[in-house]
C-alpha cells in the first residue's frame, strides 16, 4: 500500500486489463477504470507488472500463444 495513501486514507477498487506473452509473463498493464488516486491506479499495475505469472495460453493446434488477463484490485486500509 502506497505510503501516502494510507496516511491519507484512500482506499477504492481498480479495474486493470495485462497483457500476457506467450510465456505467461506480463507484457504490459492497462487500468480500464480507475480508482479516483492516481498512486493507487499506479501501484496496481506496478505490483502486478512484477509478480504475476500465468500459464501460457494455447491456440487450437496447442501452440502458446499471447493473451491478456482482467481482474480488479481492491486497496482497503488494513485496521
Amino acid at each position: 500500500y502506497p505510503t501516502a495513501d494510507i496516511r491519507e486514507g484512500n482506499v477504492g477498487k481498480v479495474a486493470f486489463r495485462l497483457a500476457v506473452d506467450a510465456s505467461g509473463n506480463t507484457a504490459g498493464c492497462e487500468i480500464v477504470r480507475p480508482s479516483g488516486h492516481p498512486r493507487l491506479d499506479a501501484a496496481t499495475c506496478a505490483k502486478l507488472m512484477q509478480r504475476a505469472r500465468f500459464e501460457p495460453a494455447r491456440d487450437s493446434s496447442g501452440e502458446r500463444v499471447a493473451g491478456s488477463y482482467a481482474g480488479t484490485v481492491v486497496w482497503q486500509i488494513p485496521e
